[in-house]
């Protein structure tokens, strides 16, 4: 982010006129300039879940910043193309622009998926069981398959 944008955007943080998508831009920022964790970008995120798709574009690619931490040790280039996302992404959240159509189409469907917000999603948090049940109830049936040629 140029000089003159951080010193515009300080000045607008004085007096209050940010947009969420400029808090947004300025707490990604503070991140990538390892001013803050992703977590602590998390727990400040300004702006409810589908308010905004460009923030809730935004929101699902830090969440996967921050959640991919052990592959973004062991694949080289793989945290290089996230840090070059985001910092797409603060260029157009920083002047109030909506995320291109290109950038929100690898994360529209997820966070479509956010029905009830950001952590309240119920196809996120069951789903994994629901695999389990079906897992089971799969090898119910052909135990009982089995057992019908058995006998």
């Amino acid at each position: 982010m140029s000089l003159h944008l951080k010193s515009k955007m300080a000045e607008d943080l004085s007096t209050s006129k940010l947009s969420n998508r400029q808090r947004a831009a300025q707490l990604l920022d503070a991140m990538l300039d390892d001013f803050l964790t992703p977590r602590q970008v998390i727990n400040r995120w300004p702006c409810p879940s589908g308010e905004d798709l460009s923030l809730d574009v935004t929101y699902q690619a830090l969440m996967h910043f921050e959640s991919d931490e052990a592959q973004q040790q062991t694949e080289v280039f793989y945290i290089d193309a996230q840090l070059a996302l985001l910092t797409q992404m603060v260029s157009y959240l920083a002047h109030n622009e909506p995320l291109p159509r290109y950038m929100c189409s690898a994360y529209e469907q997820e966070a479509s998926l956010l029905k009830t917000g950001y952590y309240q999603d119920s196809t996120v948090f069951h789903s994994p069981f629901q695999g389990v049940v079906q897992w089971v109830k799969n090898g119910i049936r052909i135990a009982h398959e089995a057992l019908k040629l058995i006998f």
